[in-house]
């Protein structure tokens, strides 16, 4: 399975991230898909939550986002976004474009349990 994959590799990233931070726990990641990333998002979760367990990622919670497909015309060099798969460029009509986002899936966020020193008071 695709998400599984992907979902091990975001679990190690994130994983990383915390040690980087000493952090005790993560509780919180948040994803966002784009639609040419050919992630189905409810197998990304079973994944996700399957593969979390005895990591710092196992009480987390993970949210998900949808992105739209932003892209740029290389006739009139205005740049769009789409929320359909259409390739056209709504100022000009041209079909010459480059994508520009959309395709992939993109950790936005992670939300760490560290420990703070508490200062002490004389």
């Amino acid at each position: 399975m695709h998400e599984a994959s992907l979902a091990q590799k975001l679990i190690d990233q994130v994983t990383q991230l915390a040690e980087q931070h000493a952090a005790q726990h993560v509780r919180m990641v948040r994803v966002q898909f784009g639609p040419l990333s050919g992630i189905e998002p409810d197998l990304f979760t079973l994944a996700f939550e399957r593969l979390k367990l005895g990591t710092p990622l196992e009480c987390c919670h993970l949210q998900w986002s949808f992105v739209g497909l932003s892209a740029r015309c290389e006739d009139c060099r205005q740049e769009f976004m789409s929320t359909e798969l259409c390739f056209a460029c709504p100022a000009c009509g041209s079909r010459r474009v480059t994508l520009l986002g959309g395709d992939a899936i993109m950790l936005e966020s992670v939300t760490l349990d560290v420990d703070t020193p508490v200062a002490e008071t004389t």
